[in-house]
């Protein structure tokens, strides 16, 4: 019977896949303490929020309006019947996380919760791949870079303000992760592939 193949960003590269226990170890407290800290978002921004504000309620009214009508698909905009360009004074393009946005406010019938999902995910594939990017060199540094990230005295007053740029971030690793497992050699030309759909979604969002 022939066995599933496993994700090319779960299966182990080849120069890690035997590691060492003191590394699994540091691998485990790791996605603990990612676990944690994505509770502990989810939990505060859903019960404690009192306003949204930056780019967060921005993009989310986009999205909400994208509820309203079909149009706003493929003319997003902040104002009724406006012009992305115009709302933003050209700054910027029109952003993929309002779609994520709206998918999750569609999958929830509405719910603003729905939001603080999204970013919780996002935050987790953040502190996931920033572990498993570090840890293709060294164990204990993908653990340093989540606990900074999860848990650095910088980070705890700022939970309800991680808005969508964990969306960017984490593409922007994944796709580095991508890059840096490429190779010529068969099983690793895919990452060619998946890095550079990743990249050019970093920049998109």
């Amino acid at each position: 019977v022939a066995l599933p193949m496993p994700s090319p960003f779960l299966a182990p590269p080849p120069h890690v896949s035997g590691q060492e226990p003191h590394s699994r170890l540091f691998g485990r407290s790791a996605l603990l303490l990612a676990l944690c800290a994505v509770l502990f978002l989810l939990v505060l921004n859903v019960f404690y929020r009192q306003f949204y504000t930056g780019d967060e309620g921005f993009y989310g009214v986009m999205a909400l309006n994208m509820l309203r009508s079909a149009t706003y698909w493929l003319r997003p905009s902040y104002y009724p019947e406006g012009n992305f360009l115009l709302d933003h004074n050209a700054f910027a393009h029109p952003p993929f996380n309002s779609y994520f946005y709206a998918v999750a406010l569609w999958l929830a019938h509405g719910s603003l919760a729905s939001l603080e999902v999204v970013n919780a995910l996002a935050f987790g594939a953040l502190l996931f791949f920033s572990y498993r990017l570090l840890a293709l060199f060294e164990a204990r540094a993908g653990a340093f870079a989540v606990l900074l990230l999860a848990a650095s005295p910088a980070i705890l007053g700022l939970y309800s303000q991680l808005e969508a740029e964990p969306l960017l971030v984490s593409f922007g690793i994944l796709g580095l992760y991508c890059a840096l497992r490429a190779g010529w050699e068969r099983g690793a030309r895919r990452f060619f592939f998946l890095a550079g759909l990743c990249l050019g979604m970093a920049f998109a969002l």
